[in-house]
Order: C-alpha cells, then sequence, then structure tokens
C-alpha cells in the first residue's frame, strides 16, 4: 500500500459504504460531531500487529479499524446514504470509543434512541435501567460501547441527482445487514462483467490486510462500474468515461447496471408504448409477474386488435412464444412480465414472459432481451426511448 503522503488519483480510492446508524439517526450530527456515530457495540476496537493481522472477529469490525488507520485512510472515502443526499466522508482519525466530552448528541434523553430498534431499546432499559445513569453512559462511552469514526465531509449530493442504479446501493440487502464494507469488492455475478471496454480500464490494485497469502480485497467489475462513476459524479475523473463510449456499449453498459425496480420500469413503459394499460407496472405487489398490462376492460373488438398488434410487435424484436404462453394471454387478455436485474438460464414458466437485461444462451421460449429491444431502435416505443435518454443523461452527466 502506498504511503498516506502519496498524491491521490482517479485510480487509487477505494469506496467504502457505511451505515451510520439505524436508520441513520446520527447522520446529521456528522458535522457537529466530527464524525461518525458506528452502533457497533459489545465488541471492543481490535488491536492490529505490524503484519497487518487484526483481532475482529467481525468483518466489518476489522474493515473499520484498518481503514481507519493512516496507511490506508487516505485512499479510502466512505458513502453514508442521506434521506435525501449522498455523503462521501473522508476518515482523519483512528476508530475510537465516542468521546466523553461530545456535546453534539444529548446520550441521556430517550427521543435519542427513538429510531432504533425497540428490542434494542429494551434491553438496554433491561440492563441499564435509565439511559441517564452513569453506567449506562460509561457502557455508551467505554471500550465495549458504541464507536466513533473521525471523519469529515468530502462532498454532499442531492440523492435525485445521484444515477439511480447507483443510489439504489442503499436498499441492497447486501449491504444494508452490514455496517461497514468494500463498495468495490460488490456483486461477483454483475452483467457489467462481460463488457469489453470496462475490461481495458485498470482494475484497483488489490487492497492487501495483511503478510497472509490471500488476504486482500479485489476489485470486482461492478465495484469498477460504480468507482468510475462515483470519481466522476465527485469531479476525481480526469475524462467523462461514459460519455465516450460508443452506442452499443452505452446501451450493454445501461442495461448491465439496471437495478430491478428500473427493468420494472422498463417493462411497464413498453407495455403502455404497446397500447396496452397498466394494471400494476413496479413493484412486488403480484405473485411471480413484476408487470402487468391488459386490454381487459375494453370491448372484445378493440382489445383483441390492441393485444394482438402487441404480440406482433414483441415478436418483431425477437421474442419467441410459446403456445402455452400465447393460450393464456388470449384467455386472460393480459400481458403478465416477471423481471430480472441479471441473466437467467431457467427456462420460462409458460405463463408469463421473462424479462431479462441481457438474456440466455439459445434464446429459449418466452424470453424478451432487454438489451436487444433497445438497441433495434425506439422509434415506436416512445416512452421508453425517453426513458433511456434519462438514465444516459443521468450516467454521463451530460
Amino acid at each position: 500500500m502506498p504511503p498516506s503522503d502519496c498524491p491521490i488519483n482517479s485510480q487509487s480510492i477505494y469506496y467504502f459504504y457505511m451505515k451510520a446508524g439505524f436508520g441513520n439517526c446520527f447522520l446529521r450530527h456528522a458535522v457537529a460531531l466530527g464524525g461518525l456515530v458506528v452502533l457497533y457495540d459489545g465488541s471492543e476496537i481490535p488491536q492490529v500487529d505490524c503484519e497487518g493481522s487484526c483481532t475482529a472477529e467481525s468483518k466489518d469490525l476489522r474493515h473499520l479499524k484498518l481503514m481507519s488507520m493512516l496507511r490506508y485512510r487516505e485512499q479510502v472515502r466512505v458513502l453514508c446514504f442521506g434521506k435525501d443526499s449522498l455523503h462521501i466522508f473522508k476518515i482523519t482519525g483512528d476508530l475510537c470509543p465516542i468521546p466523553k466530552n461530545q456535546k453534539a448528541i444529548d446520550w441521556t434523553k430517550p427521543e435519542t434512541y427513538g429510531q432504533f430498534p425497540s428490542p434494542w431499546v429494551k434491553g438496554i432499559r433491561k440492563s441499564y435501567g435509565k439511559y441517564s445513569s452513569q453506567e449506562y453512559l460509561d457502557y455508551i462511552h467505554g471500550p465495549m460501547g458504541f464507536k466513533f469514526l473521525p471523519a469529515t465531509p468530502e462532498r454532499t449530493i442531492l440523492r435525485g441527482e445521484v444515477y439511480a442504479a447507483v443510489d439504489s446501493l442503499s436498499v441492497w440487502q447486501a449491504f444494508s445487514r452490514r455496517t461497514f464494507q468494500p463498495i468495490f469488492e460488490m456483486y461477483t455475478g454483475s452483467p457489467l462483467s462481460g463488457l469489453e471496454w470496462l475490461k481495458g480500464i485498470p482494475d484497483l490494485a488489490p487492497m492487501k490486510l495483511s503478510s497472509a497469502p490471500g488476504d486482500e480485497l479485489l476489485e470486482t467489475p461492478h465495484g469498477k462500474f460504480v468507482r468510475l462513476y462515483l470519481n466522476q459524479l465527485t469531479g476525481r475523473a480526469s475524462e467523462n468515461i461514459f460519455s465516450n463510449l460508443s452506442d452499443a456499449d452505452m446501451i450493454s453498459t445501461l442495461v448491465g447496471s439496471l437495478n430491478p425496480a428500473q427493468v420494472e420500469t422498463a417493462a411497464m413503459l413498453m407495455c403502455l408504448d404497446l397500447g396496452l394499460t397498466i394494471d400494476v407496472g413496479v413493484g412486488k405487489g403480484l405473485d411471480v409477474a413484476d408487470s402487468r398490462a391488459t386490454v381487459r376492460h375494453l370491448d372484445k373488438a378493440k382489445g383483441d386488435l390492441i393485444l394482438t398488434a402487441a404480440i406482433q410487435r414483441l415478436q418483431d424484436r425477437g421474442v419467441r412464444f410459446s403456445t402455452v404462453l400465447l393460450e393464456q394471454i388470449s384467455m386472460s387478455r393480459t400481458l403478465r412480465i416477471q423481471c430480472t436485474a441479471s441473466a437467467n438460464t431457467k427456462k420460462g414458466l409458460g405463463t408469463v414472459l421473462l424479462l431479462e437485461p441481457f438474456g440466455s444462451p439459445g434464446q429459449p421460449a418466452d424470453l424478451l432481451r432487454l438489451d436487444e429491444l433497445l438497441m433495434k431502435g425506439l422509434e415506436d416505443l416512445p416512452r421508453l426511448a425517453d426513458w433511456l435518454a434519462l438514465i444516459r443523461t443521468d450516467l454521463t452527466g451530460c
């Protein structure tokens, strides 16, 4: 790892995702506190020996300790998602207990814990009685209590301006279930793994954590994509890589980076462009299907005309409908679509159209490939075209 006084460039920043407390309830105090409260109680701050070995049993606590050390912190940036803004912090000191002289938060007031899970609050009350008790305050500020990461805000960006696929990191279960983890290691099975232009950009150097063989953090293609975007968003990148992509590479990049809700949005907009009426468009309000569009409220002649034309337009774009699905659509006068944000090798269910980013080998029946849909021109799909222009602008910044 380079010395901490080496110049920072776009290739040397390692982004970590951090939950700053239950529901980020202390994030608003970060400036006054001079850092981030880490609700990681019950464990002492681990020690690190000269070989880099750490005593922490938890990966999160180990990463917190290591990344706060001088040899790492200059190259690390911490992302916290607030209600309205994305906050990027630079670590300024070693992980430590919460300073007892810290006055930004009154730890004796019950409302301080208003957003904490009720079982946690009940456990504290049972063990320590009142929040104002000296025993409880000694625990909070002691070696086994909450932790504190000294940090200063480097950049704050409105979440409405953040590319939706990156903004959705705040609800990824892989992240939200943990406290502090490297974004650059995320999503090893991402559809972005096949992008040739992304392969041509150097990976971050492996972050060596200790002298033990294999004890290092490696960058994945999806993690690299997020890093490139964040570097661009924060003005750290020397050039706008995304705006220089070819149309084919741009579409593959957009499709490969979409989150599940965005894929469902694409399905809904496509159905509207096909002349169908949306019953359910986005979300998990249905079993199996994610989007449902219909003509069953129209008189039979008009509805059948619209439905037949919609099926033909999908067939023109490469969809091979099975007889079973065609019969189901005809009887129900409804098209149901199941969406996925990753390539899926399973066969269609026979009762839903499967929408995938890049599709499966062999182009099985009842499958719509989103990349092919977008590649073949969207002159007759104006809503979908407008949506694609929006996410393209959000990614490139222009």
